[in-house]
């Protein structure tokens, strides 16, 4: 892959090969619909236009009222500057269960990113347990109750090891919180092909009037090395160009340290791939394409979403540390 400048010299760029190829995939196959790197520094930026409507229920005021501020990425996720005027109360309501699900299966990589959240950054607070990990007013503070074994030092490896069981959370409804947001992104000559999932939407467990069957939510993850390398939140929605055996529409978001990739859920569009398999194409992200720009090895792996009842999942993260200094704390913070 090349690039040409100005002066006609080329610029040789090394990709990765697979990255490569999955790149011209989507390049040959799907067009973007948003791409958006959400600094907290810059404009904010409102969707929509007033007088308002929610594009989710279709009411209007004075039937719903339209008073709280709608994230179209959650808050918890790092935005601070993507909102709508097409959201209602009572959708966002709704919507809050799902993005619960949603923040308790991503707390622990979000607090080990250190990513922000409305007031202040992720925390780690494990299932059952008092140990924690927060960022606080000067770096991050870890609390270790002797006989819960959460945190461990491998000093062999220069690794702190995190092991932990997640709060309770509904997969389906972290996958939900997902397709919500691309949802959210869609332009509006786009809603008449996801009236099925704008249905799903509106209940307000994950069972009713789900799009897919029991199984086919799925969630292609990527965690990164390193110090947050997504310092803040990137979106992409994009949608397929022609017939071409592949999804429709495919969301990604990355924050943090980790990335999520979905097939939106649009089956008047996907018709034709019903009974047919087809080759699950990560979207690739920048260290994708160039992994030697962060410290260790990419962690790829595909989520399976489908369970729809609440319950608690093992984890384990490792932290790489280059030096270790034992001290004593001072009087007022060993309480």
């Amino acid at each position: 892959m090349t690039k040409r400048a100005d002066d006609q010299k080329d610029e040789k760029i090394a990709v990765e090969t697979g990255a490569f190829e999955a790149l011209k995939f989507y390049t040959d196959n799907y067009e973007t619909l948003c791409f958006r790197n959400l600094n907290a520094k810059d404009k904010i930026d409102t969707l929509g236009s007033k007088p308002h409507k929610c594009r989710f229920c279709h009411n209007t005021k004075p039937d719903v009222n339209f008073s709280k501020d709608a994230h179209v990425i959650p808050a918890f996720i790092g935005n601070k500057v993507l909102f709508s005027y097409y959201e209602c109360d009572d959708c966002n309501a709704r919507f809050s269960a799902f993005e619960d699900d949603l923040a308790k299966m991503t707390m622990g990589d979000r607090a080990v990113g250190q990513v922000p959240k409305r007031k202040g950054f992720t925390s780690l607070k494990p299932q059952g347990k008092k140990s924690s990990f927060k960022r606080g007013p000067t770096g991050v503070l870890i609390k270790q109750f002797a006989d819960e074994g959460v945190f461990t030092i491998d000093e062999n490896n220069s690794q702190l090891i995190i092991k932990y069981d997640t709060q309770p959370f509904r997969p389906l409804g972290a996958y939900k919180a997902l397709a919500k947001m691309a949802y959210t992104l869609l332009p509006d000559q786009e809603l008449e092909h996801v009236e099925e999932l704008r249905k799903w939407l509106l209940q307000t467990d994950v069972i009713t009037q789900k799009v897919y069957a029991d199984q086919g939510h799925w969630c292609f993850q990527t965690f990164v090395p390193g110090p947050a390398p997504f310092p803040h939140p990137i979106v992409a929605l994009l949608k397929r160009k022609e017939p071409v055996n592949a999804p429709y529409l495919m969301f990604f978001i990355a924050f943090g340290n980790s990335s999520y990739q979905i097939f939106v859920p649009c089956p008047k569009m996907d018709q034709d791939l019903v009974g047919k398999t087809f080759n699950f194409v990560p979207y690739p992200h920048l260290y994708m394409i160039q992994p030697w720009c962060v410290p260790g090895s990419l962690q790829q792996g595909l989520l399976l979403l489908d369970a729809h009842e609440r319950k608690s999942e093992p984890r384990t993260l490792n932290m790489h540390y280059d030096t270790m200094v034992k001290t004593t704390l001072p009087p007022q913070q060993t309480n």
